[in-house]
Formats: structure tokens, C-alpha cells, sequence
């Protein structure tokens, strides 16, 4: 499956082996939308077979024990067919759930103030 810079993404699969874990500070997120910076044909690291990888805009990785940040295999992402208004809907989704949720404590620790 081919990819190009500056596509919407979205994860279809973030199980990734305990490798992956020690090479990254920040791994996709299934059900996340993310931007292709950069696209690439290349062997599989696991497997040695062919494989293409991407690197997405919304997550920037250190350098891994290669001295070159990972790629993420392509086949962890389809091409999201939504609309950019569905993006900002979802972030506000989730800026609204973590309102909530300050919201709470504030009230729980109000009331616990107030024993």
C-alpha cells in the first residue's frame, strides 16, 4: 500500500512487540488519526522481507540503536476517509472528556475539603 507526505492516516492495529517499546517514546494509537511525514520502501526488520514504513507528523521519535528515528510499518494504517471537520470534532471530544473529568476532581476535592 502505497502512502505520500502530508496524507491523513488512521491506526488499524497498535500491538507492537516489547522491542518497540525500548526504540520509542511514543507509539500510534489505533482509532488515531495521523499525517505521513515521510514514506518509505525497505526490509522489515522482524521479518527481512519487503515492507514500506512511515513516519507520522504527530509522533517524532529519538534516534533507535541504528542512529535513525524507526519507521512505523505501513500496514499499522489505512487511509482515513473522513473529513478534516470529523478531526477536529474527535480533539474536541476529547478536550471536552478531560474538562469532564478536571471537573470532577475539582468537585471531589471541593467536597473533601468541606468534611
Amino acid at each position: 500500500m502505497g502512502f505520500y507526505v502530508g496524507q491523513l492516516v488512521v491506526c488499524v492495529d497498535d500491538v507492537f512487540c516489547d522491542l518497540a517499546y525500548q526504540w520509542c517514546t511514543v507509539l500510534p494509537v489505533k482509532g488515531r488519526i495521523y499525517t505521513v511525514r515521510e514514506f518509505k520502501s525497505s526490509i522489515h526488520w522482524v521479518y527481512g522481507g519487503p515492507g514500506c514504513g512511515v513516519k507520522l507528523a504527530e509522533l517524532v521519535n529519538p534516534p533507535s540503536w541504528i542512529e535513525k528515528e524507526p519507521f512505523f510499518s505501513a500496514s499499522r494504517f489505512k487511509p482515513y476517509e473522513g473529513s478534516v471537520y470529523n478531526i477536529e470534532e474527535q480533539e474536541d471530544f476529547e478536550l471536552l472528556e478531560f474538562k469532564e473529568i478536571e471537573k470532577l476532581l475539582a468537585s471531589e476535592l471541593d467536597a473533601g475539603c468541606r468534611k
